[in-house]
Formats: structure tokens, sequence, C-alpha cells
């Protein structure tokens, strides 16, 4: 299993990483600041269901979410609200359960 090497600091905003495979492998994409209520889309960097694990190193709380149908009856109209997992601060985990693996599509943070 390779390390968890999202980054860290002595003070300041950490940063909150989602890797792309299990064990912290493969592509990873970090953030560093505020995104209090303001939606991140993975769709953005190519990154759209392909989050298999995550590492929180910050105090903040991040919420995970997966698409869903805007309205009944209209195609390709999806919002971001159904919720998957939230992180708590300073949390990781190295490998999604099954039904979490490759379904997340954008997060916020408290």
């Amino acid at each position: 299993m390779k390390a968890d090497t999202c980054p860290t600091q002595a003070f300041g905003d950490d940063w909150y990483c989602f890797y792309q495979k299990k064990y912290f492998e493969g592509r990873r994409l970090q953030w560093q600041g505020r995104y209090d209520d303001k939606k991140v889309y993975f769709e953005k960097y190519d990154f759209r269901n392909r989050t298999s694990g995550y590492s929180n190193k910050s105090g903040k709380k991040i919420y995970t979410y997966d698409y869903e149908r805007a309205s009944p009856g209209v195609p390709n109209v999806y919002t971001c609200t159904n919720h998957l997992w939230t992180e708590d601060p300073h949390e990781r985990s190295s490998s999604l359960p099954a039904y979490l693996d490759d379904a997340a599509d954008c997060f916020k943070t408290n």
C-alpha cells in the first residue's frame, strides 16, 4: 500500500485530497482553502465517478455527493444533491466500500 501523500503543514489550512484508486494510488485531486457551501464539481477536473479513497488533513468537514436527476422527464439535467459520505476533520479512507467506490461527483466543506 502506498503512503498517504496528501500535503499537510504545521499551521494554517491543511489540505484535503481525493484519490482515483484504492490505497492512495493513482491520480490525486487536492484542495486547500474555503469552499463553504459552494460545491466543487469533479467533472471540471475529469474526475467524475473516479474517487476510491480520500484524505482530509484539514479541520473542516467535507460533504461528498452524487448526481441525481433534477426533475423527472428532463434529460441530462442533474444536481449534486445525493449525499454519499461525510469526512470528519483529519479522517481518511484508503479504500471506500463497494457501494461508494467511483460514485462521487462533487463535494463541499463546512
